[in-house]
């Protein structure tokens, strides 16, 4: 049984395979990439607004969060300020996620798919 968890604008979502199991979906097909943890936290934050740059803050507070991951998302909310520690956690799953989001195209050349704003944070562009 496969169940679509999240869509968005993106050619990227997140779906259930057969074993139940939280995988990348690519142009709205499963694909075999698993993603948990830190890197789900941040990949359905950017998500959340496709184009939009998603500062430090919030997607800190989504990993800070990620005990909720399998509820429904929540409006986004007032963060406090990501400590040093909490922005070296986000930029490694993000590094994760991009290589996972890559992995799932089948492309090792694949344009950029999440867009570093120095200093402000990150956005999805696809």
């Amino acid at each position: 049984m496969v169940e679509e968890l999240h869509e968005s604008g993106s050619l990227f979502g997140e779906r259930k395979n057969e074993r139940n199991e939280i995988v990348l979906s690519y142009c709205k097909k499963n694909t075999k990439v698993s993603i948990s943890g830190n890197e789900l936290a941040v990949f359905r934050r950017l998500l959340k607004k496709v184009g939009e740059t998603m500062s430090f803050d919030e997607l800190s507070e989504a990993i800070r969060n990620r005990s909720n991951l399998l509820r429904p998302l929540a409006p986004l909310r007032q963060t406090r300020e990501a400590t040093e520690t909490e922005k070296g956690a986000v930029r490694s799953a993000i590094d994760e996620v991009r290589k996972k989001l890559k992995s799932a195209t089948g492309y090792v050349n694949f344009t950029e798919i999440i867009a570093s704003d120095r200093g402000k944070g990150y956005k999805m562009i696809t």
